[in-house]
């Protein structure tokens, strides 16, 4: 077992560019850009090494909060991190009490988002439920297996080719979100939807490192109708493997489907780049009828891909249990609905040092 450093981060290199349907998060890539974003976040990356070259990872990122305490998560700010590789029990043993012991007094609990989409899913899930941590399911993904770009269309419910027909009509712009003034275009429609949500968002130096960073591994749209900007999305992906990282829309211009077109287009892109498969992200299957989140979910839904569970285990150091978890839910909602209230210079100003130590 080694830590990732300077001196060895060719084999982690190495490593993901062969790995098959490696997620994103795991490339370098996503390291540095955390690193080069925010100081309260320091990365921990294990790797599993044999006769010299990487068989398993296990990343992590420490983050350092006076708000809501240190917290080892793998990984942050995306939907899921964990194990990727070859299956060794002793390697990921290794590193868990390695973790616990060296992090008990720092930190309140140890975080693991899995996407139950890996192979060693339900190997990995008895590792953890063994070991002490406590499983929690109120997420899932639909992740789509890309075929030819006519299989596709025809395999789609009725609903997201109705929306791309009409998205089509409405006289739609696309542009690349490959340079400065498209950046901060969406940026100004990301903080608008944010506190709609009433959640902290992330800085803009955190869009510039993605796009800096991921270089070739990045994609973003942004959709215009009328020359104002109504529809962003933003695509992660390593050589077989999607993943829509963000989507923000303008509300009073949902009637023109602007994210079906956005996907539509992102989708034959990969398909035309051999991508094996696309993630639209978490949503929640069991959301109330009316809410965002069921919108959410019955908008990703049509695109037809196969679900699959997204459960967070955790593991408490120093007994805070069930009644830290609840303490710190309340906060987050109390905080939530603050946020919504706040002026923009506001949130503009504590947004970013927020959403840093939520690593949501």
């Amino acid at each position: 077992m080694e830590i990732l450093n300077e001196k060895n981060e060719k084999l982690w290199e190495k490593f993901t560019s062969k790995q098959e349907n490696i997620s994103p998060q795991n490339l370098i890539a996503w390291r540095d850009t955390i690193k080069s974003s925010y100081k309260n976040c320091e990365s921990i990356y294990y790797m599993n090494i044999k006769k010299g070259d990487v068989k398993t990872i296990f990343p992590f990122f420490l983050i350092k909060s006076k708000i809501f305490g240190n917290r080892l998560i793998s990984l942050p700010f995306l939907d899921f991190g964990g194990v990727m590789g070859e299956f060794d029990k002793k390697f990921i043993l290794e590193v868990l009490n390695e973790i616990k012991e060296k992090f008990k007094g720092d930190s309140r609990y140890l975080e693991i988002r899995l996407n139950s989409f890996s192979p060693d899913y339900k190997k990995i899930e008895k590792i953890l439920l063994e070991g002490g941590f406590k499983k929690e399911l109120k997420r899932y993904q639909f992740i789509l297996k890309l075929k030819k770009e006519g299989e596709l269309w025809e395999g789609f419910d009725r609903l997201a080719r109705k929306g791309i027909k009409k998205a089509k009509k409405s006289d739609l712009r696309i542009k690349e979100m490959d340079s400065e003034k498209e950046l901060r275009i969406f940026y100004d429609l990301y903080i608008k939807n944010m506190r709609n949500f009433g959640t902290p968002q992330h800085s803009y130096e955190y869009f510039a490192n993605l796009l800096k960073k991921f270089k070739e591994n990045f994609r973003g749209l942004n959709c215009y109708k009328n020359e104002k900007l109504i529809g962003s999305l933003i695509v992660l992906y390593s050589e077989d493997y999607m993943y829509a990282a963000y989507n923000f829309s303008e509300h009073n211009s949902l009637i023109y489907q602007p994210n079906d077109l956005l996907y539509w287009e992102m989708i034959r892109w990969a398909v035309k780049r051999k991508i094996k498969f696309f993630d639209f992200g978490q949503c929640e299957p069991n959301a109330e009828k009316g809410t965002h989140a069921y919108g959410i979910y019955k908008f990703k839904r049509k695109w037809t891909g196969d679900l699959y569970e997204r459960p967070y285990f955790k593991y408490s150091f120093g007994g805070v249990g069930d009644k830290g978890d609840s303490d710190e839910k309340d906060k987050y909602k109390k905080m939530t609905g603050l946020w919504k209230t706040l002026p923009l210079p506001i949130i503009k100003k504590l947004g970013p040092k927020i959403a840093s130590q939520l690593a949501l």
